[in-house]
């Protein structure tokens, strides 16, 4: 069974100060790319093993000590604990 690398949902934005709004979003097998100007990449033309390489390494991670700790869990339990 192969395994299919190709995201189904994809969005990121970010607002800062001096340098405006910037995102990426998947629609309709695209990436529309605003920093600040849009581009438009076709997904399936991105390499298969960059599409791995930037899934294995898409969680950010801190090491403290002698631990490792996942921003993005750290993230969550933050969210969680404002909500609950």
């Amino acid at each position: 069974m192969a395994i299919n690398y190709l995201p189904e949902l994809f969005e990121i934005s970010y607002k800062h100060e001096f340098n405006g709004t910037k995102s990426i979003k998947l629609m309709n097998n695209t990436l529309i790319v605003n920093d600040p100007n849009p581009e438009m990449i076709d997904i399936n033309r991105i390499d298969e093993e960059k599409w791995i390489e930037f899934l294995g390494n898409i969680e950010p991670k801190i090491v403290i000590g002698d631990k490792i700790y996942s921003v993005l869990e750290e993230l969550y339990k933050s969210i969680e604990e404002l909500i609950s």
